[in-house]
């Protein structure tokens, strides 16, 4: 479903992995884990985009933690949740893939983005 494009960045190019609904969308901006961009995170763009976002996710992996850190500070009120699985509760691909985590988590993103995506 989804394709690889090039976002322009005051740094240089920076790849990213996007993908479309069939109509109009918002928008969501998926942040890829330490693994980087790698097919499970492929594969959470393309989810989004057939609940209706179009979503994209940039290979930030190239960028340094301290450059992560920064625009952390400038998004104090962001959400966390914690569920009650390992590490890879989200991710198909691992063994502690957790099917009822990973469910709850997609329901409570995709209320987030309802009620705060314009």
């Amino acid at each position: 479903m989804g394709h690889t494009v090039s976002l322009s960045t005051p740094n240089g190019p920076l790849s990213a992995w996007r993908a479309d609904p069939a109509g109009p969308a918002k928008g969501a901006l998926v942040v890829q884990e330490i693994f980087g961009l790698n097919a499970h995170i492929r594969g959470v763009v393309d989810r989004f985009a057939k609940a209706g976002f179009v979503a994209i996710a940039p290979a930030l992996s190239v960028w340094s933690a301290m450059h992560l850190a920064l625009h952390r500070q400038h998004l104090p009120e962001a959400q966390f949740a914690v569920w009650p699985a390992g590490h890879g509760f989200n991710c198909e691909m691992r063994a502690d893939f957790h099917p009822p985590s990973a469910q709850a988590a997609l329901a409570q993103t995709l209320a987030f983005f309802a009620t705060h995506l314009q």
